[in-house]
């Protein structure tokens, strides 16, 4: 919880870090677009002055130097008093007009203000309303030199004028300058900013300015510069018309008492970097509603964090718990063999692999450090097979197996693969386990050999005296007795001969249940065999009016190596149960055999009822399989048919049907093939094909 806190607190101070960060970053921003925005006005200020100044001067030059010119006209011959000719001096004053876009009227004017001649003819007539005292200062000067007066309204033209003066003795050469004219010349092109620019004198007098001021001639503008701010710089200042904060560049002119101002208003200047600042502020907010949003979202999702941190935790106590209550070991390890977790029980089942059990360690050490505590006195070579064996186990993912840890305790060990390729191994003591089954296969051994006994005891006491009685009806039939004493003597004995069939089909099927199966192997040769079971069979078939007939197949091995005798009595119950419960009269016996590699021959008997090869084997009566199902499981011939089919399924055969022929039924059983029969073994065979009459004939 502490550590959350604190987390929580970093996170919070490293917000408001950069919070403080973007603040003074947008604070510099602003001061450098505003100090960026006064200088790029000081710039052009100074720009704006000095090339007005340029404008101004060569103007004002250029009309001195026309005035200049007009010498000869002022005095004729060089003489103050010669008298001045009015046509001659028209023409020369309008042709110097001419040369000037800026003058629109020369005159020559006395020392009284009376004009002598001019450009003009009206300027003659009328003459020049000149503003008081102009015409004095003009003729007072030491050196002659240009004299500008304020602006005048003409008396023609009704506007705005300047005049220009220059004294030449008695006479003074006079440009008439229309203000609109010389406002245009101080207008800059291409003007960004609203700015104005006034012609002043040096105490402060307006005599021009553009935009014009609309102020009255000769009145002052604002306070007069100091000459240490007419240096050409822009400084911040009072502006010279309207007295607002502003950027002023003054500089002096050519002429004497003349100053050029520029004034910037300061508010047009910011509005210059409003914009840049708006945008700065506009990202600044955003930057600060994406910091606070950030920080918003990691304290949500640390807090989720946590949470699911804590889940988890829980989680794992529950499932450190539930594992630690498991009775068995578990060991789970990932898709390349590492160890990911494992329960107390494991430790205790292998309490050598506490020095080396850690997340992370591959199973390979894991394996071997066991192995080294199991088999301490083992070779190099017993330990590394156990270990090839565990970890080819391991390493398949489905296997089980057993390990001796100690002579005390026998693991079993269940390996099953996750989803994710790993894998989780379950190590379960079975050493009472298998102590109480090997008990319980002791006590079911103990038990089944008390069944058995009492089976054979059972089967002895019934035949010993069946034994008995077959042999005394056996002894009387011997003797004289009539026909029907004789018929009765047959029922007795037949009855005698199926109860002991009986007894040795309960003895047999029991020690055949019971596994305890003593065989004795010998060589046999299978047709005499089949023989002998047939000319036996002919016995019980005498009074069920049936008959046989046989075909061997000449391929018949010479001889097989097999338990013949329960091969004979396999053989001998499945004839009798066919003659007894088949409903034809007519049994077809067919031998032939099947090779099964070099080592195995498949001996085949197959049983057909109503005539071998027959269309309909059932001829309306009931097949083979319908019959042996039929049979009830307390009947003699159902014991009969079953200890066939196990003597058939313990060679490797069975009892099977055909789906096509239903009443026929195939016995097989496997036997080894013989090189040589050995000269104890009896070699007669019977016909490959004969019936019941002949085989009665022949004996």
């Amino acid at each position: 919880m502490r550590s959350r806190r604190w987390i929580l607190f970093a996170l919070w101070g490293v917000a408001c870090a950069f919070l403080v960060i973007v603040g003074i970053i947008a604070a510099l921003l602003m001061l450098r677009g505003r100090a960026d925005a006064i200088e790029q006005g000081r710039t052009r200020a100074i720009l704006t002055a000095a090339g007005a100044e340029a404008v101004v001067n060569r103007t004002f030059l250029g009309i001195d130097v026309l005035l200049a010119g007009l010498a000869d006209l002022a005095q004729p011959g060089g003489d103050e008093h010669e008298a001045t000719d009015p046509q001659r001096s028209q023409r020369l004053l309008v042709d110097a007009v001419k040369r000037t876009l800026f003058v629109r009227d020369i005159a020559l004017v006395s020392r009284d203000g009376t004009v002598v001649a001019a450009s003009l003819p009206t300027t003659v007539l009328s003459g020049l309303e000149f503003p008081r005292g102009f015409v004095e200062a003009t003729f007072e000067q030491e050196a002659p030199s240009l004299n500008i007066s304020q602006p005048t309204e003409s008396f023609a033209s009704r506007e705005m004028v300047l005049y220009f003066a220059r004294p030449f003795g008695t006479l003074a050469a006079v440009a008439v300058v229309p203000l609109r004219q010389l406002a245009s010349a101080l207008s800059p092109s291409g003007m960004g900013e609203p700015l104005t620019i006034t012609l002043e004198r040096d105490d402060g007098q307006l005599i021009v300015s553009e935009p014009p001021s609309g102020l009255p001639a000769a009145q002052r503008v604002a306070q007069p510069l100091h000459p240490e701010h007419r240096d050409g710089s822009a400084h911040i200042g009072l502006g010279r018309i309207d007295g607002a904060p502003a950027l002023v560049a003054a500089r002096d002119l050519l002429h004497g008492g003349l100053v050029l101002a520029v004034s910037i208003p300061m508010e047009s200047v910011g509005a210059r970097w409003s914009g840049d600042r708006a945008l700065v502020l506009t990202v600044s907010a955003i930057l600060v509603m994406v910091i606070l949003s950030t920080a918003g979202v990691t304290h949500w999702y640390i807090r989720r964090l946590d949470l699911a941190r804590q889940a988890i935790q829980d989680n794992k106590d529950w499932l450190d718990q539930a594992l630690a209550s498991i009775r068995d070991g578990l060991l789970l390890c990932d898709s390349e063999h590492r160890v990911v977790a494992w329960n107390r029980r494991f430790i205790e089942l292998f309490p050598s692999l506490t020095a080396v059990l850690k997340p992370g360690v591959h199973y390979d050490v894991l394996v071997r450090a066991a192995v080294q505590a199991m088999l301490p006195d083992a070779t190099d070579a017993e330990r590394d097979a156990v270990v090839r064996r565990r970890l080819s186990d391991h390493g398949s993912g489905h296997s089980e197996s057993e390990y001796e840890v100690r002579s005390d305790l026998l693991v079993h060990v269940t390996d099953a693969e996750t989803p994710s390729g790993g894998v989780v191994s379950v190590y379960r003591d079975v050493t009472s386990t298998e102590r109480e089954l090997a008990r319980s296969r002791e006590a079911v051994r103990a038990a089944e050999e008390a069944r058995m006994h009492s089976i054979a005891t059972v089967c002895r006491q019934i035949s010993e005296p069946a034994n008995t009685a077959l042999g005394m009806i056996e002894f009387v039939s011997r003797g004289r007795m009539d026909e029907c004493a004789h018929r009765y003597a047959n029922w007795a004995r037949e009855a005698t001969r199926q109860v002991l069939a009986v007894v040795d089909n309960m003895l047999d099927m029991s020690r055949l249940s019971a596994g305890a199966v003593q065989s004795a192997s010998e060589a046999f040769v299978p047709r005499a065999l089949l023989d002998d079971v047939v000319a036996r069979a002919l016995d019980t078939a005498a009074g069920k009016r049936c008959s046989f007939s046989v075909r061997l197949s000449p391929d018949l091995p010479d001889s097989l190596w097999g338990d013949a005798r329960r091969l004979r009595h396999a053989l001998f119950n499945l004839l009798k149960v066919v003659c007894e419960h088949g409903s034809s009269r007519t049994i077809e016996v067919r031998a032939d055999h099947e090779l099964q590699g070099d080592r195995q021959v498949l001996l085949r008997l197959d049983l057909c009822t109503a005539g071998a090869g027959a269309v309909d084997c059932t001829r309306g009566s009931s097949s083979l399989r319908e019959i042996f199902r039929s049979l009830d499981p307390s009947e003699p011939a159902s014991l009969a048919l079953e200890l066939s089919r196990k003597v058939a399924e313990l060679t490797g055969g069975g009892l099977f049907f055909d789906d096509h022929a239903p009443s026929c039924v195939s016995f097989k059983a496997a036997f080894s093939p013989v090189a040589e029969l050995p000269a104890t073994a009896d070699r007669s065979i019977g016909a490959s094909f004969f019936s019941v009459e002949q085989l009665k004939e022949e004996k």
